[in-house]
């Protein structure tokens, strides 16, 4: 999704990437981002042993400025997956997702 966002250079790129996932899928989203020579903050949120920020290549002052908002940026990840899910479900006619 993100290597697609990146070919629309006419869109304005955003302030923060956030990303569900931990460790590995932020490298891989600061990795695209590096090779299209885009200068992003990238932030994941992990669900490891309850939910937690992590931040690889981001200055400690963007750190201290970004973790204070650490309930809001849970509550957009878990608003993002009732839509996804739901969504889902409309796509494949079921109730539940197994």
């Amino acid at each position: 999704m993100i290597e697609r966002r990146t070919k629309h250079r006419e869109w304005p790129y955003p302030d923060l990437i956030l990303v569900d996932g931990g460790r590995t899928q932020v490298q891989v989203a600061q990795k695209i981002l590096t090779r299209n020579k885009i200068n992003i903050p990238v932030v994941g949120i992990a669900k490891f042993k309850g939910d937690k920020l992590v931040f690889l290549k981001i200055k400690k002052s963007l750190q201290e400025l970004i973790s204070p908002s650490f309930n809001q940026l849970r509550k957009v990840r878990n608003e993002t997956h009732r839509f996804a899910n739901s969504f889902r479900r409309k796509i494949f006619g079921k109730s539940t997702i197994v």
